[in-house]
C-alpha cells in the first residue's frame, strides 16, 4: 500500500470513527460534583459501607453484597481496575443520574409554582375581602357623612324658624302696644284739648297728628322686624354654605383615603399577602371629630343668632314697649277680665274690639290692656 493510500484510508478511517459528544457532567464540574455525592449517599444507603472515593471510573473494583453489607475493592496488584469498558458505563451512569437529578429539580420546580399559585390564590381572595369591606366600610360612612349634613341642615332651619317666630311676636306685641296708645291717646284727646281751651280745627288737626304718629311707630317697628329677620335669613344662609362646604371638603378627603388604601391594597397583593383587614376598615365607619365638632359650631351659631333676634324689643311709641303680665303681684293672666279677653279672640274678636271692651266696661288703662293682650299671645 502506498504512503499516500495509507494516509487517505487512515483519514477516511478517522473521519468515521465515532466521537461521542461529551456528557453533560463531563461539561459541568458542580454538576458532577452533585451527581458524584448524590450517588455516594445512594449506594451508602442501599449497600452500607464507605463509598466516600467511588466514582463510576472505579465501579468495577467495589462488590456490592446488599445482604451482608460490605464492600470490597477489586483493584488488581498492578493498580489497574478489573472490568472493562469502564469510561462508556461511567458516562451512560452520569448521563442516568442526571436525568435523575433533572427530574427531580422539575418536581421540585412544579412544587414551587403549585405553593405559588396556591398563595397567589389566597393572595387574591384575600384582596377581593378586603376591597368589599372597604367599599362597604366606606358606603356606610358616606351614608352617616350624608344623614350628619341632613340633620345639620335641619337644625339649622329650626334655629332660624324659632328666631323668626320670636322676632315677630315681639314686633306684634310692640305694633299692639303701639295700637292701643292710639286709641288711649284718642279717647283721652277731647278732654285734655278742652282743658287747653282747644276746640274746633285744633282738635281735627290734632287728631290727624296723632294717626301719623302712630303710622310712624308701625312703620319704626315694621323695619325693625324686616331687619331682624333679615340679619337672621343671612346668617342661616351662611352657615347653610358653609355646612355644604365643609359636607364636600369631607366627601373629597374620603376619597382620597379610599384611593389610598386601595393602593395599599393592591400593593398587598402583588407582593402576595394574604391578610384580611376587616377590623381596620370597620373603624372607617365613624366620622372624624374635627368634622362633626365643625357642624355642631355652625349650628350653635346659628341658635345663637336665632336667641339674639328673639330678644329684640321695638318700641310702641309710648313708652310701653315692654309690659309685664304681672301687676302688683299678681299674674294678669289668672284674672276673671283675662278670660274675659281669651273668649272674645277665640271667638273671632279684633284687638280693636278687645281694648274698646275693657276700655269702656272695665276702665283698665292702656298698660293693663297691653298686659292682658301679651298675655293671650303669649309674649
Amino acid at each position: 500500500m502506498l504512503m499516500g493510500d495509507w494516509g487517505s484510508d487512515s483519514k477516511r478511517n478517522n473521519k468515521n470513527k465515532y466521537n461521542p459528544v461529551t456528557p453533560a457532567w463531563q461539561q459541568n464540574a458542580v454538576n458532577k460534583n452533585d451527581i458524584l455525592n448524590f450517588n455516594r449517599n445512594q449506594l451508602q444507603n442501599q449497600y452500607g459501607g464507605d463509598f466516600s472515593a467511588w466514582t463510576p471510573e472505579n465501579s468495577g473494583i467495589y462488590n456490592y453484597n446488599q445482604s451482608s453489607g460490605t464492600t470490597t475493592n477489586s483493584r488488581d496488584g498492578n493498580g489497574s481496575d478489573s472490568g472493562s469498558g469502564s469510561s462508556s458505563s461511567a458516562a451512560n451512569y452520569y448521563a442516568a443520574m442526571l436525568a435523575q437529578v433533572q427530574a427531580a429539580q422539575d418536581a421540585a420546580a412544579r412544587r414551587a409554582e403549585e405553593l405559588a399559585r396556591q398563595k397567589q390564590e389566597a393572595a387574591q381572595a384575600a384582596y377581593d375581602k378586603n376591597m368589599g369591606y372597604l367599599n362597604e366600610a366606606y358606603a356606610n360612612r358616606n351614608n352617616l357623612l350624608q344623614q350628619n349634613y341632613n340633620d345639620a341642615l335641619a337644625q339649622l332651619q329650626a334655629s332660624y324658624d324659632s328666631g323668626a317666630r320670636g322676632v315677630n311676636q315681639n314686633a306684634d306685641s310692640a305694633q299692639q302696644q303701639a295700637y292701643i296708645n292710639y286709641m288711649m291717646s284718642k279717647r283721652d284727646l277731647p278732654q285734655a284739648l278742652a282743658a287747653q281751651g282747644l276746640t274746633g280745627g285744633m282738635s281735627e288737626s290734632a287728631l290727624a297728628g296723632m294717626y301719623n304718629s302712630y303710622g310712624n311707630n308701625r312703620n319704626t317697628i315694621d323695619r325693625g322686624r324686616n331687619d331682624s329677620l333679615a340679619t337672621l335669613l343671612d346668617t342661616l344662609n351662611s352657615n347653610k354654605s358653609t355646612a355644604l362646604q365643609n359636607y364636600n371638603n369631607q366627601l373629597s378627603a374620603d376619597d382620597q383615603q379610599k384611593m389610598a388604601y386601595q393602593l395599599q391594597l393592591e400593593q398587598a397583593l402583588a407582593n402576595q399577602s394574604a391578610e384580611i383587614l376587616q377590623n381596620k376598615y370597620d373603624t372607617l365607619q365613624n366620622l372624624d371629630n374635627t368634622y362633626t365638632q365643625q357642624m355642631l359650631a355652625l349650628q350653635q351659631a346659628q341658635a345663637e343668632a336665632a336667641a339674639k333676634a328673639a330678644s329684640r324689643s321695638y318700641s310702641s311709641g309710648g313708652g310701653n314697649s315692654s309690659v309685664s303680665t304681672s301687676q302688683g303681684g299678681t299674674d294678669i293672666t289668672k284674672t276673671p277680665v283675662f278670660n274675659k279677653v281669651k273668649t272674645m279672640f277665640d271667638n273671632g274678636a279684633d284687638t280693636q274690639s278687645v281694648v274698646t271692651e275693657l276700655e269702656s266696661k272695665f276702665g283698665m288703662s292702656a298698660e293693663e290692656i297691653q298686659a292682658l293682650i301679651n298675655g293671650y299671645f303669649g309674649v
